[in-house]
C-alpha cells in the first residue's frame, strides 16, 4: 500500500482508540449513556481486512505468520500483565490474569457473571482477535490450497455473518438477557470481523479498483460515519445494540477501513489522514493496553466523578505508558519481524 493509504488506515486506528479511551473517560466521570463498544469494531474490522491480505500473501507459510503475530502482540501484553501480577496479585484478578494470558478472557466474560476485572476486562476484545487470528489464517489457507472458489469463501463468511446475527436475535428476543453472552463471545461479537475479512477479500481480489467501486465507497463513508457517532448513543445493556447495531456498525466500519486502503476521495478519508489520528493509530496497541488500569487507578485516588483528574493526570499517564511500551516493546521488535521475507501487515 502507499504511504498515504498506511496513513489513512492508522488514521482509523486512531479513530477507533479515541472512541473507546472518550467512552472509558466517559463513564467514570461525565455521561455513562456514552458508549465506546463501536471503537472495538472498528479494531475487528481493521484486523479482519489486514489479517486476510497477510494471509494470502503468505499461504505456504503458515508458520510464519502466527510468528510473527505473537512476536507483534504478546511482548506489550506480557508486560502489563507481569505489572497487574505485581500490582493486583489478590482476589479475582488472578482469574483474569490467567484468562487474559491464555487467550480465552472473551469466554470467561461471555460465560462468566458480572462484575468482571476493573483493570484487565477490556483484554476480552484482544483475546478475540487471538482466537481469530488462529481459526481464520488456518482456514483461509485451507480454503486456498483447496482451490475453493472465490463464491464459496464469501458465501461462507456471509454465512457466518447470518448465523452470528440471528443467535444474537434469539438471545436477546424475551428482552431479559444476559448481557455479556452476547457482548463477548466471539460467536455473538464476530460481525466486525467477518466484514473486515470481506472487505479484505475484495481489496486483494481486485474488486474494488475500478473507478465506480471508489466512487461507491467515497460516497458510502459519510453514512458510515454517522452510524458510528449513532451508535455511541446505544447502551449495551439495549436489545437493540444486539439486533441492529452490531450489524451496521461492522458494516459501516468496513467501509471506513476500505476508504482508507483505497483511492477513494471524501472528507472522512481526508480528515483520518490528518495528525494526530495516524499518531494516535500508531500507538494504539499499546494506549489500548495501559488506558483502562491507569483510569482504573486515577479513578481510585481522585474518584470517578472527577473530570478534571481524569482528563489531566489519567489520559497523560495513559499515552506516556503507551509511548513507552512502542518504543520499548513494540516498535524493537516490529524492527526485527520486519526482516523477514513474508509482508504480513502490523
Amino acid at each position: 500500500m502507499r504511504l498515504q493509504h498506511v496513513r489513512a488506515l492508522d488514521g482509523v486506528r486512531g479513530l477507533a482508540i479515541v472512541i473507546v479511551v472518550v467512552h472509558h473517560i466517559a463513564v467514570r466521570a461525565v455521561d455513562p449513556s456514552f458508549s465506546g463498544w463501536s471503537g472495538v469494531d472498528v479494531f475487528f474490522a481493521l484486523s479482519g481486512f489486514l489479517i486476510t491480505q497477510s494471509v494470502l500473501t503468505s499461504t505456504d507459510r503458515l508458520g510464519e505468520f502466527y510468528r510473527r503475530r505473537f512476536w507483534r502482540l504478546a511482548p506489550a501484553l506480557a508486560v502489563l500483565l507481569v505489572v497487574a501480577a505485581v500490582l493486583w496479585p489478590v482476589g479475582a484478578n488472578g482469574r483474569w490474569l490467567i484468562a487474559a494470558a491464555t487467550q480465552w478472557l472473551n469466554l470467561q466474560q461471555g460465560f462468566g457473571s458480572p462484575p468482571f476485572s476493573p483493570h484487565l476486562a477490556h483484554l476480552w476484545s484482544i483475546s478475540a482477535e487471538a482466537q481469530f487470528y488462529a481459526v481464520w489464517a488456518l482456514g483461509l489457507v485451507l480454503l486456498v490450497r483447496w482451490k475453493a472458489p472465490r463464491w464459496a469463501i464469501v458465501a461462507l463468511l456471509v454465512g457466518l455473518f447470518v448465523a452470528s446475527q440471528v443467535e444474537r436475535t434469539v438471545l436477546v428476543g424475551d428482552g431479559d438477557f444476559l448481557w455479556n453472552r452476547p457482548y463477548f463471545s466471539p460467536d455473538t461479537r464476530s460481525a466486525a470481523l467477518v466484514t473486515g475479512c470481506l472487505a479484505g477479500l475484495a481489496f486483494a481480489w481486485g474488486w474494488l479498483d475500478g473507478a465506480a467501486a471508489r466512487s461507491a465507497i467515497a460516497v458510502l463513508t459519510v453514512p458510515a460515519a454517522v452510524a458510528l457517532w449513532w451508535a455511541t448513543t446505544v447502551h449495551h445493556l439495549d436489545a437493540q445494540l444486539y439486533t441492529t447495531a452490531l450489524p451496521l456498525v461492522a458494516v459501516a466500519a468496513a467501509v471506513l477501513v476500505v476508504a482508507a486502503a483505497t483511492s477513494a476521495p471524501s472528507p472522512i478519508r481526508w480528515a483520518l489522514a490528518l495528525q494526530p489520528m495516524p499518531f494516535l493509530g500508531r500507538i494504539s496497541y499499546s494506549l489500548y493496553l495501559w488506558h483502562l488500569p491507569i483510569f482504573e487507578e486515577v479513578g481510585e485516588w481522585r474518584g470517578d466523578g472527577d473530570l478534571l483528574g481524569l482528563s489531566l493526570v489519567g489520559l497523560p499517564l495513559a499515552l506516556t505508558a503507551a509511548l513507552a511500551s512502542y518504543h520499548l516493546v513494540e516498535r524493537p521488535l516490529m524492527r526485527g519481524v520486519r526482516r523477514t521475507r513474508v509482508p504480513i501487515a502490523a
